[in-house]
């Protein structure tokens, strides 16, 4: 099996699907150069020296999955906290790309946070939030792509599926 984690950021999330699944492939993607550099660098060098057998399943890549065309495809695909910061005129495009990645009857797992909780939330944690989704349209926004979408609310690490209203985070569990 295989999953990619499209704006992984610093590679940390992407580190525990090595540790957590038993996928043969778990490949970090994100388009920022500096962030990529740290986690080939210091986690996968770290990850080398320690599980080498676990670290020969890991990579980091370079990837602006709004301006390139896909060379590999997926079974599992996670895009954590990259939605909301895709502006709302790319949104389809980001999906298309989520979706180019991900081979038929694949699962996808995308998180935000919740438009609902915004009100709640401290200002760090709102830099960089330009699109921001209710429960209903993050459904809406996700139907278009995914042949099931399954919304789930989730507080203080719970993941639940009532009350997505009163929800600080969302995550959809998708199936292509």
């Amino acid at each position: 099996s295989s999953i990619v984690d499209v704006g992984c950021g610093d590679g940390m999330g992407t580190l525990t699907y090595v540790h957590d699944t038993q996928a043969a492939r778990v490949v970090g993607l994100d388009f920022d150069e500096t962030l990529v550099t740290h986690a080939q660098g210091v986690l996968l060098s770290a990850l080398t020296d320690a599980a080498p057998e676990a670290a020969a399943r890991l990579s980091y890549k370079l990837d602006d999955v709004l301006e390139s065309k896909p060379t590999q495809k997926f079974e599992g695909l996670s895009s954590i906290d990259v939605i909301e910061h895709i502006e709302m005129a790319r949104e389809q495009d980001f999906l298309n790309a989520l979706c180019a990645r991900l081979d038929d009857g694949g699962v996808a797992v995308i998180g935000t946070p919740n438009a609902h909780a915004r009100r709640y939330a401290s200002p760090h944690s709102e830099i960089g939030h330009i699109n921001n989704y209710t429960p209903d349209r993050l459904q809406d926004s996700l139907e278009k792509h995914f042949a099931r979408v399954f919304l789930f609310s989730m507080n203080d690490e719970v993941v639940h599926t009532g009350f997505d209203k009163l929800a600080h985070y969302l995550m959809a569990l998708c199936v292509k």
